[in-house]
C-alpha cells in the first residue's frame, strides 16, 4: 500500500511541474494530492507510544477560490485505520474512504514564499466493516510556493468524531497545483479630447474654464451670483457683491466685506473688526460695563469671565479650573459618578458610596469570609505551618482582595496563654507570616502586612478550653489605602 501511495505522489509531481499561476482571485481552481499519516490511538491514550500505531492513506482534493483569503476545499480520502475497540485492542488496518467539505482561510500575499492557512468543516467516513461516522475536521498548515501556481503543502488536523473512540489525528504532506488563465492585459485607452468639454459654446482652446460651463463674456467662465464678476475672480462667488470688494458684499458700507466684518450691519473701523468702538479692555466681545471679568478675556455666556476647562463654571468660581467638572462640586470632577468628587474620592475610577469615601463597601457575605477565617485558618500543632484545609478560605480572601483593589489587608496572629509569652509571641508571628506568604503569591506584597501579638489580645477567657480555642486565631482586616 505504501509503495502504491508513493507511486501516486511521484506521478502527481510529474503532472504538476508545468507552468500554470497559488489560489488567488485570478486562478480560481486548484487540485491537490496528499500523503496521509493517520493516528486513532493518541487522542485516546495521550502518550508518545500511541504514535507507533499510525497508518497510511492518501487524499485528492479540489479547491475553489472565493477571494484572496477564502477557499472552499473538497477532499476525497482513502487509507487504512487502526480502529480502537472498547476492550483497548484495535481493528488493524481497516480500509476506509470518505469526503469532506472545508472552508479554508489563507494568509495570502502574492509576494510571500510561505502561505499559512487554517480550515474547518464537516466530513464523513465509511469503514470496511460498513460502519460510518460524521467527523468535524479542524486544522492548519503551510503552503510553500516553488513557482507561482505550484505549492508543497504540509497540514495537521484533528478530526472530532460524533462517534465514540473515532477521534483521530491526521498529518499530511503533498502538493497543490492551480489552474486558470490570467486576464488579458488592458489596452491603453485612447482619450479623445472634445473641442468643447463643458458644452458652453466656447471651444477649449479659447475657454479659460474648459471644465465648467460659463459665459462667452467671461471667456467661458461662470458668474454664479450674476454680479458681473467671473467666479474665478470673485472672492464671494455665491453672494452678489461689488467690484470694489472683489465681488463680496458690504452691507454697512464701512469698507470691510461682510464675511470679514464682525458687525456687518453696523459700520465700524477696521481696527475694531468693523464694529462700532465699544470699551472692551480684555477684547472678549463683552463690553466692560457688563463684563464680570473686564480684565480677563472670557465667554459671553459666563458674563465675560474665562472658563479654561470648558465645564461651564467660570474660573473664579471653579475650585478645579484646569480640569472639567460639575457645577454641583464647584467645577471639580466626579469621574465615576458616585457623588464623591475626585479630590475626596479614594477610588475615583470605581463607583462607591459617600460614606466610604467613594470606594465600594465590602459586601456582607465577603465580610463573613473574613470573620470565618479566624477559626477556619488552621495550623499544625505548635507550628506556623498551614494545614491544607486552610487553603480554601485563604483563596477566598485572595479573591476578595483582587475584587477590591482600593483596600489593603493587615494580618494579625494571636495565641492563647498556654506556654511562655516569648514562645507565644514568636508562634503568632510565624502564623501571621505563613498567611502573608500564601496570600502574596497572588496579591501584591505592598498591599498586605502581618504582625504577631502573642497572648496579649485575648477575645475570651484563657481559663477555659473554649476560650483558649477562640484566642488561637489569625485575623484579617481590610482597610482603605
Amino acid at each position: 500500500m505504501r509503495i502504491t501511495l508513493l507511486s501516486l505522489m511521484v506521478a502527481f509531481i510529474l503532472l504538476t511541474v508545468s507552468p500554470a499561476n497559488a489560489q488567488t482571485p485570478t486562478f480560481k481552481d486548484g487540485f491537490g494530492f496528499q500523503y496521509l499519516l493517520i493516528d486513532y490511538n493518541t487522542p485516546i491514550q495521550s502518550n508518545q507510544a500511541a504514535w507507533k500505531d499510525h497508518t497510511n492513506g492518501f487524499e485528492i482534493s479540489y479547491a475553489r477560490n472565493i477571494n484572496k483569503f477564502f477557499n472552499i476545499n473538497i477532499p476525497l480520502r482513502g487509507g487504512f485505520a487502526n480502529l480502537p475497540r472498547e476492550d483497548g485492542t484495535f481493528n488493524k488496518s481497516e480500509f476506509f474512504w470518505g469526503a469532506d467539505a472545508l472552508l479554508e482561510f489563507q494568509f495570502y500575499n502574492e509576494d510571500n514564499f510561505v502561505v499559512p492557512f487554517i480550515y474547518a468543516g464537516m466530513g464523513g467516513l465509511s469503514y470496511e466493516d460498513k460502519s460510518t461516522n460524521i467527523q468535524i475536521p479542524t486544522g492548519g498548515g503551510l503552503k510553500f510556493a516553488y513557482n507561482p501556481t505550484h505549492f508543497f503543502v504540509f497540514k495537521m488536523e484533528y478530526r472530532n468524531s460524533l462517534e465514540a473512540r473515532r477521534d483521530n489525528l491526521q498529518y499530511s504532506v503533498g502538493f497543490q497545483a492551480l489552474v486558470g488563465e490570467a486576464p488579458p492585459k488592458e489596452m491603453p485607452k485612447v482619450v479623445v479630447t472634445p473641442s468643447d468639454r463643458d458644452n458652453d459654446g466656447v471651444i477649449d482652446t479659447d475657454d479659460t474654464c474648459p471644465d465648467v460651463a460659463g459665459l462667452a463674456a467671461f471667456s467661458g467662465c461662470p458668474d454664479t451670483d450674476e454680479d458681473g464678476i467671473a467666479d474665478k475672480d470673485d472672492a464671494c462667488p455665491e453672494v452678489k457683491g461689488t467690484l470694489a470688494m472683489n465681488g463680496c458684499p458690504d452691507m454697512d458700507g464701512d469698507g470691510i466685506t461682510d464675511k470679514d466684518d464682525q458687525c456687518p450691519e453696523a459700520a465700524g473701523p477696521a481696527s475694531n473688526n468693523g464694529c462700532p468702538e465699544v470699551k472692551d479692555a480684555d477684547g472678549d466681545g463683552v463690553p466692560d460695563d457688563s463684563d464680570l471679568c473686564p480684565n480677563d478675556a472670557g465667554i459671553a455666556t459666563l458674563g465675560g469671565c474665562p472658563d479654561k476647562d470648558g465645564d461651564g463654571v467660570m474660573d473664579k468660581e471653579d475650585r478645579c479650573p484646569n480640569e472639567p467638572g460639575l457645577r454641583a462640586f464647584n467645577g471639580c470632577p466626579d469621574t465615576d459618578g458616585d457623588g464623591v468628587e475626585n479630590g475626596k474620592d479614594k477610588c475615583p475610577n470605581t463607583v462607591g458610596t459617600v460614606a466610604n469615601s467613594g470606594c465600594p463597601e465590602i459586601k456582607k457575605e465577603e465580610q463573613k469570609v473574613l470573620d470565618l477565617a479566624m477559626s477556619a485558618v488552621q495550623f499544625e500543632t505548635g507550628s506556623g505551618r498551614l494545614k491544607a484545609s486552610s487553603y480554601e478560605v485563604l483563596d477566598k480572601i485572595i479573591n476578595i482582595l483582587n475584587k477590591y483593589p482600593a483596600y489593603n489587608c493587615s494580618i494579625s496572629g494571636h495565641t492563647d496563654s498556654v506556654g511562655g509569652a516569648a514562645t507565644n509571641q514568636a508562634l503568632s508571628e510565624k502564623r501571621a507570616k505563613s498567611c502573608y506568604d500564601y496570600i502574596t503569591k497572588r496579591v501584591s506584597a505592598n498591599r498586605v502586612s502581618h504582625t504577631g501579638y502573642g497572648e496579649t489580645q485575648p477575645i475570651a477567657d484563657n481559663k477555659y478550653k473554649e476560650g483558649r480555642k477562640k484566642n488561637r486565631r489569625v485575623e484579617f482586616n481590610l482597610y482603605l489605602k
